[in-house]
């Protein structure tokens, strides 16, 4: 498996051994590998759903509580 990293001169993709960019020829400094990038990127899409399912879980928590308080209020008038 090659490594990447993106040329921090014109952007492109650039195996990680390269000491200079094959499409603009600056050379390389380093920088974040592409495959660490993309994990990071993975790590944060993963938070993102864990919260966004947490509050859905709020949302549904609090629709039963409006539902048993509406049910109550219900009762209590007939």
């Amino acid at each position: 498996m090659t490594f990447v990293c993106n040329c921090k001169n014109c952007g492109r993709t650039i195996e990680r051994d390269f000491n200079y960019c094959p499409w603009c020829g600056a050379k390389k400094t380093l920088g974040i590998p592409h495959s660490t990038s993309e994990e990071v990127f993975n790590e944060l899409e993963q938070k993102q759903i864990s919260a966004l399912e947490e509050r859905i879980a709020e949302i549904y928590r609090r629709l039963d509580d409006l539902e048993s308080d509406f049910g109550s209020m219900s009762r209590s008038s007939e």
